[in-house]
């Protein structure tokens, strides 16, 4: 099993000049766990990915492996400056 996002897991949050993503994940080994390299951007509810100077990057993926057992839940973090015009 590749890594699956859980519906309805996106959340967005604004804390000062930043801007926060969070998607929840499952997979069933440790190896679909991503590395933050820069290329993984954020999906907000509407469904575009962000991109470019703007968009949420992928800063971290956190696994959980005592949850579900035989499961690793996995929750990514995506941030960004906010823009101002």
């Amino acid at each position: 099993m590749a890594l699956a996002e859980i519906m309805g897991s996106r959340n967005e949050t604004r804390e000062g000049k930043m801007k926060y993503g969070f998607m929840l994940y499952v997979t069933e080994t440790q190896t679909d766990i991503r590395d933050p390299d820069g290329s993984q951007f954020f999906t907000p509810k509407g469904g575009s990915a962000e991109s470019d100077v703007t968009g949420r990057r992928l800063l971290k993926d956190d696994a959980d492996m005592e949850t579900l057992p035989g499961l690793i839940l996995v929750r990514s973090t995506y941030a960004a400056y906010r823009a101002y015009a």
